[in-house]
């Protein structure tokens, strides 16, 4: 009785029909040119038949918001009813119209719809006639922020119109169950009908063609019927084999079939077992992402061809399992999902209930729009063998709203569980979904355990599977991380992969989803904006993170090292595949001399074994592998040198330099090389290897994390020892007292050792304000020492030890490369399609806003190289080498000519009014800003180029300025405070240097800036106070020396979200480092 009560709320959407007899096309696509979209429409206009004026022609599927339209619009366009639709009935179905729709055919009203995101039927028969024209009209109202943040947007996806038989079928499912050995299954097809069929004629299409007859069931009723019939020996669907036929249904009136309608289907059966849950019989852990329908260009809107497109790069990247936050998909992606096999949480248009949007859970008046969102959403999908999950709703307060929820997925689904994507307020007697959902959670937890939204260090024991299907966030929040450079995504691998191992090795954790699939990124008048959070950008190129995640969810975990095994060369093995023995695995093998295929060994999901490969151990010869399932999925790869290999640092050569004393310098040469060292301050002015500069500066002290000081020295030895000239220059950063220790030979070789020897400061603390979402993990980020290069250094070179065996050309991390400093096509353009990888974009205003110039090198060449064995950088006439045993990294950071940069004591800035001066301890760029609240106080800076970069600090006592550009007001109210938020994990935090305001693109020539105190707060600060910390003048070519940094030590320190953090970086009295460069030498 209980079932039957909650089934009286399901809904009903007619199956469409794939033939209805007389009709030569009966479903017609309403999408493309056509359509007219108006803001502010109401029904009056469109009961009158009033369309003059103001109506603006688009295309459909389309957000209006890209269009500055927002809150109440309307769409129309004209139809024209097909002749052979006569005596049929006609509906039109919508896919997704976002928001609160109305519906109206040549004026009159149709039906009103809320939500988004699910597909809805409404009928036109009365007033749609055969062979005449007729005007659809919708109006549309947003409604973000009641019970989810993603109801706007209108039509975002496809809108059609279809002709069915005034005896049709009303709805068709499916469900399949095995017997206890899962060899033959139970088919049961869920029938109802409008108006009352002679019989229907049920058949089953096999992937080659033929058919199975079913039966015929005789109907003479419109109730709805449920037909079991048993199939013998059927191929079972799941995620590695995703097997489909076609059910095919043939509804007979009048001794004529007049409607066929067919669906692709798949054997698959679920179960839960106390912590445990299996398809088909086998215990399934879920690796996947988490998913948005995103396009820079257009949005939430999607194409078919893109939803594709998704899918395979994630079954590319060996990803078995994709949530579908926060609404339900396209319904073409949960075709694609079944076709290529992978699991799907589907999850409700419910989101962020409680802070995001209204508390609402407890409701009654939203009791029936709470079940018509998840209840329409569960009627479309219902059939889809990929759909594991019925998802309530996505972080949200819990309340009664949803305890139906779970009742009705119960009584409309005896397979399917049911999962609440991270609750909050829920207690125990409260009814409970069958999956617990965790997000975030710290590493070091128990990850089978309860972990709630609240309480975030609180884990009870969870007597159901429990998954974390929000998890291993992709860097995009960590801005002071991502503003460094771009390794911090090489990184990010490792953290995902040792997250992974955790989640497979721990009974009752059922898997993970990364957050996320796609970067959300969006058009925003000239640039990009929004998360990049993705694993692919918004275009769907490829980042670092496409690689650890395909290399982290292989089904095939390899032991890293090659053992000998009877004189063959063998490899220990897991099978991480969860349906597939790895005798159905094809491995391919080559080495330098031979190479062969064979498959591999029995060993049964969960299970280990050996791999052995018929060659003999040769020490020192590399093996390369790869591995490809029977659907011709190359699923890994790997590359071994047999035996291991081991890397040795050059030695002195034995050769002492020549040492010549001047006034200001002293010079060091040996073989083909000079080098002066400054007498002012020791440092290197200029390195030289056959007349070209490769070296301009260095070594400096490299410490990220503290504002050092400028560099005062204090002794410098010069001596020459066997073999090697040797210099040891004493001094200080302020109060950090620094040695550095240099050995030169003749042939260029240059060793350098550094050393603490006072350090006075602590290390930075370890502070996590909000539970395990925010932190910062302690020490610093970056320790080593750093050298200038010219300008013409535009090459880096390297080879190093990687964290997996084998990445592709196109990863900033690969173990061998040589990259440029800029792309020959010049700057990417943020708004168009990219002609190149992602590691060629130079311009990223998601990371660093909408004043980025440019002024890094592309993002290959700046990132991270970690445990380099060698790099150089340079060009085709000299390098400067760096050599190390794969315990250094090195990094590229360009920078601004000096003469382009302003000091706010320039002289050339002139201040009126009552600014003074503030120390701010190194934290900028003369460790002063100038400061005033006055209202009409004013700082006017004249300067000749093409443009200029206002440096500031932000803070919570900041206000707001008007900036004037060659008399010009071009920012009436320019911000500059902020409100401080939770995720900061020191709560309060000041910004400083951050650039606040950039003109670019102006005639060459003479220009002034004037910057105007308002006296007037920021929203949400707390006072009206404009800094000035320096100005940049921008031309043509801003860029001056560059850094080659070499690092001992690296971290990311605000990389939070609760996963793996490396040890703190701690410096201290005493710490040291060595370094091993060359002058000169030709790219390898």
């Amino acid at each position: 009785m209980e079932r039957q009560c909650c089934l009286k709320s399901r809904p009903v959407l007619n199956p469409l029909p794939r033939q209805v007899r007389g009709v030569e096309s009966p479903v017609i696509l309403l999408n493309g040119e056509g359509w007219k979209l108006k803001k502010g429409v109401d029904e009056n206009e469109i009961i009158s038949g009033d369309y003059t004026g103001g109506w603006e022609s688009v295309s459909v599927p389309v957000q209006p918001a890209l269009h500055q339209i927002q809150g109440r619009y309307a769409y129309s366009r004209c139809i024209t009813i097909p002749d052979d639709w006569k005596g049929q009935r006609i509906f039109i179905r919508f896919d997704g119209a976002n928001g609160l729709a109305e519906v109206y055919l040549n004026g009159h009203f149709i039906k009103k719809h809320y939500g988004g995101f699910v597909s809805w039927d409404c009928e036109i028969t009365e007033y749609a006639k055969a062979g005449e024209t007729c005007r659809l009209s919708v109006i549309m109202e947003d409604k973000a922020g009641e019970i989810s943040i993603f109801n706007y947007g209108g039509l975002i996806r496809d809108v059609t119109i279809y002709a069915v038989p005034e005896v049709h079928l009303t709805r068709m499912h499916c469900d399949t169950v095995f017997d206890r050995s899962f060899t033959d299954a139970a088919l049961t097809v869920h029938l109802s009908f409008a108006g009352a069929p002679d019989e229907v004629r049920l058949q089953l299409e096999e992937a080659d063609g033929s058919r199975i007859q079913l039966g015929t069931i005789k109907t003479e009723t419109d109730k709805e019927i449920d037909f079991s019939v048993w199939v013998k020996h059927p191929e079972k669907w799941d995620c590695e084999h995703p097997n489909l036929y076609i059910l095919i249904a043939e509804l007979i009136y009048a001794g004529h079939v007049t409607e066929t309608v067919t669906k692709k289907i798949g054997f698959r059966q679920i179960e839960k077992k106390g912590k445990e849950v299996y398809v088909n019989g086998d215990r399934i852990k879920l690796h996947g992402v988490n998913r948005h329908d995103t396009y820079p260009l257009t949005d939430r809107v999607v194409t078919h061809e893109l939803v594709e497109q998704d899918v395979k790069l994630f079954k590319e990247a060996n990803v078995n399992f994709i949530r579908t936050s926060h609404y339900p998909p396209r319904p073409d992606f949960l075709d694609f999902c079944d076709e290529y096999g992978i699991y799907v949480e589907d999850e409700a248009s419910i989101c962020f209930l409680g802070y995001a949007c209204r508390q609402l859970q407890n409701d009654p008046e939203y009791k029936e729009l709470f079940l018509q969102c998840f209840t329409e959403m569960i009627e479309r999908d219902y059939s889809h063998p990929c759909i594991l999950l019925w998802s309530l709703a996505n972080e949200c307060v819990w309340g009664d709203n949803f305890t139906q929820l779970i009742r009705y997925a119960h009584a409309a689904d005896a397979q399917r569980l049911t999962i609440f994507s991270f609750p909050a307020g829920q207690f125990e007697d409260d009814e409970q979904a069958d999956v617990w959902s965790a997000h975030y959670v710290a590493f070091d937890s128990d990850f089978s355990a309860r972990q709630d939204a609240m309480g975030r260090t609180v884990c009870m024991p969870a007597d159901v599977p429990v998954i974390h299907d929000e998890s291993i966030h992709v860097p995009a929040m960590e801005s002071q991380d991502l503003g460094r450079e771009a390794g911090i995504r090489d990184f990010w691998g490792e953290r995902l992969d040792l997250f992974w191992k955790k989640i497979w090795d721990t009974d009752g954790a059922l898997g993970a989803a990364i957050w996320a699939g796609v970067d959300d990124t969006k058009k925003s008048e000239d640039s990009l904006t929004g998360p990049a959070w993705g694993i692919i950008d918004g275009w769907r190129r490829k980042k670092p993170e496409f690689w650890h995640v395909r290399k982290a969810y292989s089904p095939i975990l390899l032991e890293e090292k090659t053992a000998e095994c009877g004189g063959k060369v063998s490899v220990a093995v897991r099978n991480r595949f969860l349906h597939s023995n790895l005798n159905e695995i094809r491995i391919d093998w080559k080495t330098d001399k031979e190479k062969g295929s064979m498959f591999g060994p029995d060993v049964r999901p969960f299970g280990e074994g050996i791999l052995v490969f018929p060659i003999s151990f040769k020490k020192g010869e590399k093996l390369e592998v790869t591995f490809t399932d029977k659907l011709g999925n190359l699923l890994d790869e790997a590359l071994f040198v047999i035996g291991g290999t081991d890397y040795l640092l050059p030695g002195m050569s034995g050769k002492c330099p020549e040492i010549q004393y001047e006034e200001q310098y002293i010079r060091v040469a040996g073989k083909d090389y000079e080098i002066r060292f400054s007498r002012e301050n020791g440092m290197i002015q200029e390195g030289v290897w056959k007349n070209q500069v490769v070296v301009c500066g260095g070594p400096y002290l490299h410490l990220t994390g503290l504002h050092l000081g400028k560099w005062s020295l204090a002794s410098m030895q010069v001596n020459e020892e066997s073999g090697c000239v040797h210099i040891i220059l004493d001094g200080a950063y302020d109060q950090v007292q620094v040695r550095f220790d240099i050995r030169l030979d003749a042939e260029g070789l240059m060793k350098t050792e550094y050393e603490f020897v006072d350090m006075p400061y602590s290390s930075p603390r370890r502070v996590a304000q909000t539970g395990s979402i925010c932190g910062q993990s302690g020490g610093y980020d970056e320790v080593g020492i750093s050298y200038l290069v010219p300008k013409e250094s535009e090459t880096l070179s390297w080879k190093r030890k990687g964290y997996w065996s084998v990445y592709p050309e196109w990863h900033i991390g690969r173990l061998e490369g040589r990259t440029s400093k800029h792309y020959p096509g010049g700057i990417n353009k943020q708004i168009a399609v990219p002609d190149r990888e992602w590691r060629f974009d130079e311009k990223d205003t998601s990371v660093y806003g909408k004043y980025d110039i440019c002024d890094r090198g592309t993002r290959d060449f700046a990132s991270m190289k970690f445990h380099i064995y060698y790099a150089a950088v340079g060009n085709e006439n000299g390098m400067f080498q760096v050599y190390s045993d794969g315990k250094d990294s090195v990094r590229m950071q360009t920078q601004i000519k000096a003469e382009n940069i302003i000091s706010s004591r320039n002289a050339a800035v002139i201040y009126t009014g009552n600014w003074h001066e503030t120390d701010i301890h190194n934290r900028g760029l003369d460790g002063v800003e100038m400061v005033s609240k006055t209202a009409g106080d004013s700082c006017e800076f004249t300067f000749r180029g093409t443009g200029i970069q206002w440096y500031s600090s932000l803070d919570s006592i900041c206000g707001t300025a008007k900036v004037y550009l060659d008399g010009n007001l071009v920012r009436e109210n320019l911000e500059l405070g902020f409100p401080q938020g939770m995720k900061n994990p020191r709560y309060y935090e000041k910004f400083y240097s951050r650039c606040v305001y950039t003109a670019q693109d102006l005639e060459e020539g003479k220009h002034t800036l004037r910057i105007e105190v308002t006296g007037k707060n920021s929203r949400d600060s707390f006072n009206s106070y404009v800094n000035i910390d320096h100005f940049v003048v921008l031309e043509d070519d801003v860029l001056g020396e560059s850094r080659l940094i070499i690092n001992k030590d690296y971290n990311y320190t605000h990389l939070s979200w609760g996963i793996y953090e490396k040890e703190a970086v701690c410096v201290g009295t005493g710490y040291k480092g060595s370094v091993c460069t060359r002058i000169g030498g030709l790219p390898v």
